[in-house]
């Protein structure tokens, strides 16, 4: 292989980045164009963008969107995919990558970050040349759990995966709330900023800024999910549940619940519904999110797992590495 140069230039990092986006990065929202406009409007200046690219005879070879973040190279504050040209030979593949953790090594002395969070692949996929090279080089490996809905799956299946009380508690819903929903065919603003401030009542305060709201707002009145909202039978607002669609997955973005009411399965309908409208939109997964292991989070992030995991027969899977930025490799 030619010699290789890292660029920098925002719209050659992009054009990497589309050229290179493997089926798996490709399923998942929060890695795509959605996620790319809205996690830099959560983090603000949290977040410094150190993306690049890697160039080999004037074609891209690697592509990485990172930045520092708290000590940390990392997506958005999530562990940050490599994405890699899948027809490099062993040894291109190998300077490949030696290439990329130089620059990671250089730009996380320049921003005061000690370490490198890496995305691999999921777990059945054990021969990932990724893996093994970060191994080599000691990185540390962690496993990530996700609660993923195979929406493949025919619908009495799907059903069948569901927790016996979480049954339960969807057809309380299904009886007692009414949902109502913002997408393409309905684009209300007024329907989604009553959500908004649904939800800083909620929540107590602003959990994020304007900008991201209105993101949200554009993206699933562009087509490319839907909020529902729930009321009880005296019209009271007491849900919303908002999902984000790439073209095969859709994801449990946000959502939020009247907690004075909470004697009463206020989440169980809404998030049902919205993985079987998923599943009418042809979508292929629906993604509830991360679910962690007993002391790795808090007993509410523990709770909110549980409440994942009753909708699924089996999680899945990612392998994520640490890759210390301070040693030789």
């Amino acid at each position: 292989m030619s010699e290789m140069t890292v660029v920098t230039d925002a719209e050659l990092v992009e054009q990497a980045v589309q050229s290179l986006t493997t089926e798996d990065a490709a399923i998942r929202p929060a890695y795509g164009p959605f996620g790319r406009r809205y996690h830099p409007a959560v983090l603000g200046t949290k977040w410094t963008d150190t993306s690049f690219a890697v160039f080999s005879q004037g074609q891209p070879v690697a592509a990485i969107i990172c930045g520092s973040c708290e000590g940390r190279l990392t997506y958005f504050d999530m562990p940050l995919p490599i994405l890699i040209s899948e027809s490099l030979g062993a040894r291109s593949f190998r300077l490949v990558l030696k290439t990329t953790l130089e620059r990671f090594r250089m730009v996380g002395r320049k921003h005061g970050s000690t370490v490198c969070v890496i995305d691999d692949s999921p777990l059945g996929t054990n021969t990932s040349r990724l893996g093994r090279f970060l191994h080599s080089v000691g990185a540390v490996p962690r496993l990530d759990l996700r609660a993923v809905v195979h929406l493949e799956a025919p619908p009495e299946e799907i059903v069948a995966n569901v927790r016996k009380s979480h049954k339960y508690r969807i057809n309380w819903g299904r009886r007692n709330i009414t949902l109502s929903y913002v997408n393409a065919d309905n684009p209300d603003p007024a329907m989604f900023n009553r959500y908004q401030k649904f939800h800083k009542r909620i929540a107590g305060r602003v959990t994020r800024p304007q900008a991201s709201w209105d993101i949200m707002y554009e993206t699933i009145a562009s087509g490319s999910g839907e909020l529902s909202l729930g009321h009880d039978d005296t019209g009271t607002l007491v849900s919303g549940t908002l999902v984000i669609d790439n073209d095969k997955t859709s994801q449990y973005s946000s959502a939020v619940f009247e907690r004075s009411k909470f004697d009463k399965p206020m989440g169980h309908w809404p998030v049902f519904d919205a993985i079987l409208r998923a599943k009418s939109r042809g979508k292929t997964h629906f993604d509830l999110g991360d679910v962690p292991s007993n002391g790795t989070a808090s007993d509410k992030e523990l709770s909110i797992g549980m409440f994942k995991r009753g909708f699924v027969d089996s999680l899945d899977f990612r392998l994520v590495w640490e890759l210390p930025l301070d040693r030789e490799w």
